[in-house]
């Protein structure tokens, strides 16, 4: 089995792929061991070790190379019949990708773009193209993500609304979100927060009269 490193801002996807690859590995027989941000010996004995049965062991491995500055260089020690898989939450530079590429099989996950399409058209007068948005996002995203990214936009959009020179951004980004900022009033997107608030606790209480893309849709058709 091969050793994979899965990175990028779609969580979700990363997320089944990794599970899957785990199943995948049990099914031939691997161990599974997780690793929380090993140094070099943990890594190296864990690369050497077997399994309880005897089995070769799959070390599986949580945002490793984001958050340790030497991990190439701990990587590059492990022997080359070593598998690992390392889930990262971010998305790699393209030259840290392509380093990594000769020992690892990188995969990036990337969100769709019609996610952030959708994102961008959240304003009044707008049903028709929302409602194709977020049509076409229900084949690629799973409802609750996309709770909070909706959730997220909310907030940027408030917080440029209210105090835009504290919003920590590039000058592009915020230029973008103030003019969308600028089709809602402070009273409309404070009402949006509260509901997509209210949205969550319902669906996690399970009791929501709906199911969650149906709440999204209703409330997104109602600003």
């Amino acid at each position: 089995m091969n050793s994979f490193i899965l990175h990028g801002d779609n969580q979700v996807a990363s997320r089944e792929k990794l599970v899957f690859l785990i199943n995948e590995s049990k099914k031939v027989g691997f161990e599974l061991m997780y690793l929380d941000n090993p140094g070099e010996k943990e890594l190296l004995d864990a690369a050497s070790s077997q399994g309880l049965f005897g089995n070769q062991n799959l070390i599986v491995i949580e945002n490793f190379l984001t958050s340790n500055k030497d991990s190439s260089g701990i990587l590059s020690g492990i022997p080359k019949d070593t598998t690992i898989i390392i889930w990262e939450k971010k998305l790699l530079s393209p030259s840290a990708a392509k380093k990594l590429s000769g020992k690892f099989t990188v995969l990036e996950f990337k969100l769709p773009t019609v996610l952030f399409a959708l994102l961008d058209n959240i304003f009044p007068k707008n049903n028709r193209k929302v409602l194709e948005l977020l049509n076409a996002a229900r084949q690629g995203l799973e409802a609750e993500f996309l709770l909070i990214m909706l959730s997220q936009r909310v907030r940027q959009l408030l917080w440029v609304k209210l105090d835009p020179n504290s919003l920590t951004m590039v000058p592009w980004q915020r230029a973008k979100l103030a003019q969308q900022a600028s089709k809602l009033t402070s009273q409309q997107l404070t009402w949006l927060h509260s509901k997509l608030l209210e949205i969550d606790r319902d669906q996690k209480s399970s009791q929501l009269p709906e199911n969650l893309f149906s709440s999204l849709e209703l409330l997104l058709t109602s600003i």
